[in-house]
């Protein structure tokens, strides 16, 4: 089984702690990967105050690519694809739908 964690978040925009806190769970915590979940529409953010979901995806993307693992540390699309807005607890029974992590992507 292969063992992954969840990081959510709006990433408005991905930056540099973001992703040193992906690459210190990749590293101690013993997971086979780190998944970043991009939040599309974070129900406590103000719409006008978030860039739009596709460049903050392509930033997060392009942020785990330089990343010190970067075959460990990726972003997601998942919540794009459920009902807006995101809420951690629909995402996961969704994760627990799929029953299979590498779809994620």
């Amino acid at each position: 089984m292969k063992h992954v964690v969840l990081y959510f978040g709006s990433f408005n925009p991905v930056h540099r702690g973001h992703i040193a806190l992906a690459e210190w769970v990749a590293e101690h915590v013993g997971c086979d990967e780190v998944v970043l979940v991009v939040s599309p529409k974070n129900p406590l953010k103000a719409d006008d105050s978030l860039a739009p979901e596709l460049n903050r995806f392509e930033m997060a993307e392009l942020a785990c690519a330089r990343s010190r693992f970067p075959e460990r540390i990726k972003p997601s699309v998942i919540e794009f694809l459920l009902e807006k807005p995101s809420y951690t607890i629909d995402t996961l029974l969704q994760v627990i739908s799929i029953k299979s992590i590498k779809h994620l992507r």
